[in-house]
């Protein structure tokens, strides 16, 4: 089949950061998109071919989506997967399958899959009560504060967790993109805490990074296409942006002109025109031939940039 410039229609569920990004790749070889998300704001909405107003859990709502359309993805895996069965079964190409996405969209089925695959994970229970977990859980705004590339730990213990997370991608039967969140142990164990099927936040730095960024990857994947290089042309650290403490509302990237003068920072806004605390707003990548030297740098973007809002909240 001809994806390139064609009549192809790739359909796309979610119309958020990710697949904002996704459509950069599609753009670059002309593929026809159309997307689908509950907002009418999605980041998406002016990048896709055709962009839909719907809501992804909706069983009518995706299955007349996906007729519409020849092969379809996602950027977030909070969709309908009896709608995603029922497509495939009528012969549309869905990757990730709805196999895969009912394994994933259940943390406590995931947890089981790991385990029952033989695949090392850490120890868990599961609560028939949300009462039953620990008041003392910290629910604050967490989020990821570097992500570097390369990782700096030993070639063994990258090699071992390479081969868990193909371990991983082969027993779900993956085509696509996977992104797996792994943990190492003091004693140089890996344990697989959970994944996602598709492009994900920790990938970001692949687009400067990277011979072959994420979101190309998937598509080369998803369209069975041949498969690119995936090594770093340089080291990349990837800072995220979130929304400041205390702002609400219409956003406003101060410092945003001062980190643009530092050699090899690349930011990339979402287009969330509002913003709130701890949401995802951006990210920025500083690339540099030397891993210490762009932490270095990553560490004055971060201090230089804030999210905030036009007006402060109490």
């Amino acid at each position: 089949m001809s994806y390139f410039s064609s009549d192809f229609t790739l359909g796309i569920l979610g119309g958020g950061q990710l697949g904002k990004m996704l459509l950069y790749e599609t753009r670059k070889w002309d593929i026809a998109t159309k997307v689908m998300d509950p907002s009418p704001e999605a980041p998406s909405r002016l990048a896709s071919n055709a962009f839909v107003v719907g809501d992804l859990m909706d069983y009518q709502t995706v299955l007349d989506f996906g007729k519409e359309v020849d092969l379809l993805t996602i950027e977030i895996e909070n969709v309908n997967a009896d709608a995603l069965a029922d497509l495939e079964n009528e012969g549309v190409q869905v990757f990730p399958s709805a196999s895969t996405l009912r394994v994933i969209q259940n943390k406590a089925r995931q947890k089981l899959f790991y385990r029952d695959s033989g695949i090392p994970t850490a120890p868990f229970n599961r609560f028939a009560y949300t009462s039953e977990i620990i008041d003392s859980l910290d629910n604050g705004g967490l989020s990821v504060e570097y992500v570097l590339c390369p990782a700096r730990i030993p070639d063994a213990v990258a090699e071992k967790a390479r081969n868990v997370a193909l371990k991983v991608s082969e027993k779900l039967g993956h085509v696509g993109l996977l992104a797996v969140e792994l943990f190492q142990t003091e004693e140089d164990e890996i344990l697989v805490n959970e994944v996602a099927p598709r492009p994900h936040n920790s990938g970001h730095y692949s687009i400067e990074g990277s011979f072959t960024n994420q979101f190309e990857q998937h598509l080369r994947a998803i369209l069975g296409l041949p498969l690119g290089k995936t090594d770093s042309k340089v080291a990349a650290v990837m800072v995220n942006l979130v929304g400041a403490e205390n702002h609400k509302g219409p956003v406003h990237y101060q410092g945003i002109g001062d980190i643009l003068e530092l050699p090899g920072v690349t930011p990339h806004i979402y287009g969330k025109k509002m913003t709130r605390p701890f949401r995802k707003m951006g990210h920025v990548t500083i690339v540099d031939p030397s891993i210490e030297t762009a932490r270095e740098r990553a560490a004055l973007v971060k201090k230089r940039i804030e999210v905030i809002s036009k007006k402060k909240t109490k």
